[in-house]
């Protein structure tokens, strides 16, 4: 599901730079950013601001590693690097999202493991962050790696060795997928619960979760009271995918879409679904349909939490993309309030000319123009952008962070802010 070497190869030759971005801050005006009308035309942009602060580069004194950087409450942690060669001397650091003010080291390489006797860190990943405390996958080569938290005031401990690798960190606790299939949820108490087992019964129709999770599974995100994640399952009743929720309030699963739903604007079921994120009110997810014509038909949808209203498209492959063209595949998804946000490429032959982000202001149920917030077409920095990712734990409101890979050994983290119309 991630870019391939094409995709990669076909987004180095994009278009001219459609605005130029200073280091540490930059505001884009985005007047216009749409001309092509394909089938489905709602891509042109709309008035709005958007304000990227530079968080780390690679001129700075820790250098980012480009791996998903978290967000919350006006700090980013993420995993970098102090040496003078790629990837030596690596840290957990933490720093201000306005991108002021010094690197603070949540634990570095070198350091003792409390939970392993004559062990130390020699790589970190995966950060989650919820007001102010972080908690980090960490380990030595050789050895099982734990789940560490620490904050600015806090020197990192343990938090867990039962495999968190992929942590989501909220108000509810924390989550992961679990391996190989179904989710692991830790409360603030320290209590697990694991949900979507193999052969655990469906929370809708006949049928059990299957003995895999989807591919890709990376993160369980939280919002309110719910957890959501993909998930496939064994059942005659449809394709065999979900979009599984639990309500942590009442301890109950439910069903937030399923191959009984249909697609907006097509009219077939739903055969498989990848990501999936919610602010608690609403759900934002990738699904498919995998027998459409010679290839497969797949969009950014959202849905009420309850399951129980209608499915609104935010945008599919035959979706108008800014720039002209349309787009070709999603890979990421998130929605916090009436901004949903998606990775993915458009443009160009078959949709994918230039991969990046693009946002949609959800207002009472009807979506807006969707607009882009930047691609590998553009530069930032003064650096050219080959990759850029995202995730839910980089998102909080109408900000996100993520990574930006300028070459393969060179990467920059920024923080961008959407200024709501």
């Amino acid at each position: 599901m991630k870019k391939s070497s094409t995709q990669t190869a076909k987004r180095a030759a994009t278009s001219p730079l459609r605005a130029t971005l200073l280091i540490g801050l930059a505001v884009v005006a985005l007047p216009s950013l749409a001309s092509a009308q394909p089938s489905r035309s709602r891509s042109s942009a709309q008035p709005l601001g958007i304000v990227f602060r530079q968080i780390a580069s690679p001129d700075s004194a820790v250098r980012p590693l480009g791996n998903r950087p978290a967000l919350h409450r006006g700090q980013v942690a993420f995993y970098g690097y102090r040496g003078a060669s790629y990837g030596t001397d690596v840290v957990m650091a933490i720093r201000r999202a306005d991108g002021k003010g010094a690197f603070s080291i949540l634990a570095a390489e070198g350091d003792p493991r409390p939970d392993e006797a004559g062990s130390t860190f020699d790589h970190f990943g995966n950060p989650a962050l919820f007001d102010g405390e972080a908690v980090f996958l960490g380990g030595e080569f050789g050895t099982l790696s734990s789940t560490y938290s620490a904050s600015i005031s806090q020197p990192y401990q343990l938090f867990d060795d039962r495999g968190i690798n992929n942590p989501f960190f909220g108000a509810l606790g924390v989550t992961t997928p679990a391996s190989p299939q179904g989710i692991a949820y830790r409360d603030p108490n320290g209590v697990f619960t694991f949900l979507g087992l193999y052969q655990d019964p469906l929370p809708c129709g006949t049928g059990s979760f299957a003995y895999n999770n989807v591919p890709g599974l990376r993160y369980v995100p939280q919002g309110g009271d719910l957890l959501v994640w993909p998930a496939l399952a064994n059942t005659s009743d449809y394709a065999g995918d979900l979009i599984a929720g639990y309500d942590t309030t009442f301890g109950q699963l439910y069903c937030v879409a399923t191959g009984l739903d249909t697609i907006p604007g097509l009219g077939t079921p739903f055969d498989f679904f990848y990501k999936a994120d919610t602010d608690g009110d609403r759900v934002a997810f990738i699904g498919m349909d995998d027998t459409s014509g010679f290839g497969r038909h797949e969009g950014v949808y959202v849905r009420d939490a309850s399951g129980t209203g209608p499915i609104t498209l935010i945008a599919d492959v035959l979706t108008a993309a800014p720039g002209g063209g349309t787009f070709g595949s999603f890979e990421a998804v998130s929605i916090d309030g009436d901004l949903v946000i998606f990775e993915g490429c458009a443009g160009g032959s078959g949709g994918c000319a230039v991969y990046g982000f693009f946002g949609c202001f959800v207002r009472n149920g009807t979506p807006g123009p969707i607009f882009e917030i930047l691609n590998t077409g553009q530069m930032i920095g003064g650096r050219p952008i080959i990759d850029l990712t995202m995730s839910p734990t980089g998102r909080d409101g109408n900000r996100f962070a993520f990574d930006v890979r300028h070459a393969a050994n060179s990467a920059s983290l920024y923080v961008a802010t959407i200024r709501v119309p």
